[in-house]
């Protein structure tokens, strides 16, 4: 967890540290999508009203995603050394069966890969930004109810994680 120091020595709800991550996260991601509007008005202007439309529903998503899975993520870093390397090893194979490289028509050839597909998160987070930006089209509602569920998910076992360990965290840092 970030801020092993404060956790030391101040009584402060831990939670507060992994918030700070998520909108050091959402900055990012706003400055990022700013260049990309810059990018959508000089390639394809038509589509950056839907993009700019779109976008401050995305950027809530988003922080409120990030949010979860970096409080996930904090507490078992701290819990577990190991924690690191594993999650190296599924974020790559999550990003792997993800529209990051390949198109979704490669997925097609198989059941497995096409659920593996339409089940992995990172796709509707991708079409929540692609769609509008790239395509000129609305996210479909899939993927917007596919991201919120995602979050409650993640955001369920973000705060059964910081009720467990709230109290011992300082033994793992």
């Amino acid at each position: 967890m970030s801020g092993e120091q404060y956790i030391r020595q101040f009584n402060h709800p831990v939670i507060i540290y992994t918030l700070k991550s998520a909108l050091v996260s959402t900055i990012t991601f706003v400055i990022a999508m700013a260049s990309l509007g810059l990018w959508v008005a000089v390639t394809s202007p038509e589509n950056l009203i839907l993009g700019l439309v779109t976008l401050p529903l995305t950027i809530l998503l988003y922080f409120f995603l990030s949010w979860t899975v970096t409080t996930i993520a904090g507490f078992l870093n701290a819990k577990y050394r190991d924690y690191p390397q594993v999650t190296a090893l599924v974020i790559q194979a999550v990003w792997y069966v993800s529209p990051v490289f390949f198109k979704k028509e490669m997925f097609s050839s198989s059941p497995a890969l096409e659920n593996a597909f339409y089940f992995n998160p990172i796709t509707h987070v991708l079409n929540l930004i692609r769609n509008p930006f790239l395509y000129g089209k609305m996210p479909s509602m899939s993927d917007y109810v596919f991201t919120i569920i995602t979050i409650m998910i993640f955001g369920f076992l973000a705060m059964i994680l910081n009720q467990k360990n709230k109290d011992k965290v300082i033994f793992y840092l």
